[in-house]
């Protein structure tokens, strides 16, 4: 497990003969994405998020390496210890 490390990557399979084309589809969909709402977006992230949380956690092992990870991570496991850790920002 890599302590405090993230990778983002979006991969896109384009299948299109014409190469401008297929720029062009990849630039209106980044725009797209760029002027909807940010709450909205928000909202879903939160809504995978939650529901990847409960699947992946769905067995007591499962839930013992996330609280694990948690503590390696400093992150909080109790929502109390999260609440003290957000008053003290």
């Amino acid at each position: 497990m890599r302590f405090h490390n993230a990778y983002w990557a979006e991969v896109r399979d384009v299948t299109t003969k014409n190469r401008r084309v297929a720029k062009g589809d990849i630039r209106r969909n980044y725009a797209a994405a760029a002027t909807s709402s940010a709450e909205e977006e928000l909202k879903g992230i939160q809504s995978y998020f939650s529901g990847l949380f409960v699947i992946q956690n769905s067995s007591r092992q499962a839930l013992i390496v996330a609280v694990s990870s948690f503590d390696l991570q400093g992150l909080a496991t109790t929502f109390d210890e999260l609440r003290a850790k957000s008053e003290t920002r």
